[in-house]
């Protein structure tokens, strides 16, 4: 495989570097010999949009590391029942997640954009499950923002049955978004696995 090419999978491999962190045609690509970054009259112009979504994705990692920072100031201001500390705490998780969510809807776009384009099979196949993995971790945070939301909005009471309540209610919130991210992870190590099995055979 020449140089270029190996660029370009290192290139794709990058993708989701998050959690290292959607419909693929079934087109017949121009290529004959059947390798993953075969070239086509689109595929430089699909490596620019993925080149651009896993900047937008490096962004997200960076949102990644300080929300998982926060969390663990979160947990301890729970356990120590400061509500101020709480609120604020949850109130700059949720402004750090709707960053990520614009970011995240950019990066889908860009890799819907590529996809559309006159790529190998197996590529246009690889970017479909990105996209798919992209999806969950969306669905995850989701879950995550909720429950900064409510820790926002609704611990402020000083009954203890209330305050055990919420965070019973953020408890499980949390671990759906573990449960969804170990999902996202599952599906971006298919398209990893399908990517390397491809140049294998290349």
């Amino acid at each position: 495989m020449n140089t270029d090419k190996r660029k370009f999978l290192f290139l794709f491999l990058l993708l989701f570097s998050l959690i290292a962190v959607s419909c693929g045609g079934t087109e017949e690509s121009d290529s004959e010999d059947g390798g993953f970054l075969d070239f086509t009259s689109d595929t430089e112009k699909a490596v620019q949009f993925i080149s651009e979504a896993n900047d937008e994705l490096q962004r997200i990692k960076i949102l990644y590391a300080e929300n998982e920072a926060k969390i663990e100031e979160l947990k301890e201001a729970l356990s120590k029942k400061e509500i101020e500390k709480v609120k604020e705490i949850s109130n700059s998780m949720v402004y750090v997640i709707n960053d990520g969510f614009a970011f995240a809807e950019s990066a889908r776009e860009k890799i819907q954009k590529a996809q559309e384009l006159n790529i190998h099979p197996e590529f246009k196949e690889y970017l479909s499950l990105k996209e798919d993995s992209l999806d969950k971790q969306i669905e995850a945070f989701k879950h995550r923002h909720e429950a900064a939301r409510l820790m926002r909005d609704s611990f402020g009471a000083t009954e203890k049955p209330e305050i055990e309540k919420a965070k019973q209610l953020f408890k499980e919130k949390e671990e759906l978004f573990q449960k969804t991210m170990a999902e996202a992870k599952k599906i971006s190590q298919e398209a990893d696995d399908l990517a390397k099995e491809s140049l294998n055979r290349s």
